[in-house]
């Protein structure tokens, strides 16, 4: 059963301001999220991730205008069409998830300063359940992500109306799909993080924990993939292989990266269509990480 909780009186413990919760009797998710806001927003790691994570997607404005010189050749993405509809949605939704890295340092630390800081412990003390706890947490990185994706998604929309020509409904709404993708991919990644916070309890390790994870599914998906080509690979299916797999690489749809891919192999044809197993997976996997995040919290003394 979810209690809501009002934020009563505050006081300091272990050099941090505490907000005391009291119960009533109508469950209510809104004071969680003021309680999470009132830990984030004195915390100026979070906002100067926050505020470099939006500025360097708000970048991807510029992207559209800057032009490459290759020696003899000029290269732009808006000459490419990586800014026409329907290919925004997709070219903007890949760029941006390589900068979720920003957003994951706000996660961790996040979870982690509630040790350092032993925010946890008061917090239970003052009569927050474990499931509540983890219940703030999962609603933080879930209003991050979709922060990131109303904003990822209007300057898609922006980018896109401005180097379409002849603009129909058909165009603009055919591959939309990929901001909810993009949205499951940042959802699954925070939840995997939240899990490492858990169990590691260390900023620094945490996020080496995230690298060592995805360094060793990727070595072990190319040596299953080069001992066994042409296979269903059981690899791909690993938390950070299916988050990956989620928004394949856009460059190749590039008019000029097709040319010479028709050159080099002719008739060749790529998949860009949603892979339903991979979401199914990452729906998965962010579910079970979020169970043995609360399971941990549960079993371990505080």
């Amino acid at each position: 059963r979810c209690h809501t909780h009002t934020l009563g009186e505050e006081k300091k413990y272990a050099g941090r301001t505490i907000y005391r919760i009291n119960r009533t009797k109508n469950a209510c998710m809104k004071n969680l999220i003021q309680l999470e806001l009132l830990k984030l927003w004195p915390n100026r790691s979070f906002r100067i991730y926050t505020l470099l994570y939006f500025c360097i997607i708000v970048g991807l404005f510029f992207l559209s205008v800057i032009e490459f010189n290759l020696g003899p050749l000029k290269f732009s993405f808006g000459a490419q069409g990586a800014f026409k509809f329907p290919y925004t949605w997709h070219f903007n939704t890949y760029i941006a998830s390589h900068f979720k890295i920003l957003l994951a340092l706000i996660i961790i630390t996040n979870i982690v300063n509630e040790y350092d800081f032993r925010t946890i412990k008061q917090n239970f003390i003052d009569g927050l359940s474990k499931k509540e706890f983890v219940t703030s947490k999962v609603l933080t990185f879930v209003i991050l992500s979709l922060c990131s994706t109303i904003l990822v998604g209007m300057i898609a929309l922006v980018l896109g109306l401005k180097f379409t020509g002849n603009i129909t409904a058909g165009m603009i709404f055919r591959e939309m799909y990929y901001l909810p993708i993009y949205f499951l991919e940042l959802i699954a990644t925070f939840s995997f993080l939240m899990f490492a916070a858990v169990l590691i309890r260390k900023s620094a390790f945490a996020l080496g924990f995230w690298i060592f994870w995805s360094t060793a599914e990727s070595i072990l998906r190319n040596v299953w993939k080069s001992k066994i080509p042409n296979t269903f690979n059981p690899f791909d299916f690993f938390p950070m292989q299916s988050i990956s797999n989620l928004i394949h690489e856009p460059f190749s749809r590039m008019e000029t990266v097709q040319k010479i891919s028709n050159m080099v192999q002719p008739g060749k044809v790529i998949d860009y269509s949603i892979q339903w197993p991979y979401v199914l997976m990452c729906l998965c996997w962010s579910g079970l990480f979020v169970y043995l995040s609360y399971y941990l919290i549960k079993k371990r003394d505080l």
